[in-house]
């Protein structure tokens, strides 16, 4: 099994391991519940009980640089995967792409 330890910025271990060879959706599995978890701790205010979609919001608007298309872009790919070509389809077309 190969596996991969992810640093954050600063390089101090998260204690974060990947199996690089499992599939995306063990991937997510593996990586997922953790970051939501701990960023849901850092980011919000004490006491309130974020869900895993704010959380995942915050990710995708940090990791974008809060660039709007490129936020929609990522919300279409997963409408996209998730089988909603249709509403995929509506997000391309607000950013002008299809």
């Amino acid at each position: 099994m190969n596996t991969k330890n992810v640093n954050n910025l600063k390089g101090e271990n998260m204690n974060i391991t990947l199996n690089t060879e499992a599939t995306t959706d063990e991937m997510v599995a593996q990586v997922l519940p953790t970051l939501l978890d701990a960023i849901k701790q850092k980011a919000f205010v004490a006491n309130y009980k974020a869900t895993d979609e704010e959380a995942l919001g915050l990710i995708v608007s940090k990791f974008t640089q809060w660039n709007a298309g490129a936020i929609l872009a990522v919300a279409a790919e997963a409408l996209e995967d998730a089988n909603f070509d249709s509403l995929a389809n509506s997000i391309d077309k607000l950013q002008g792409v299809k």
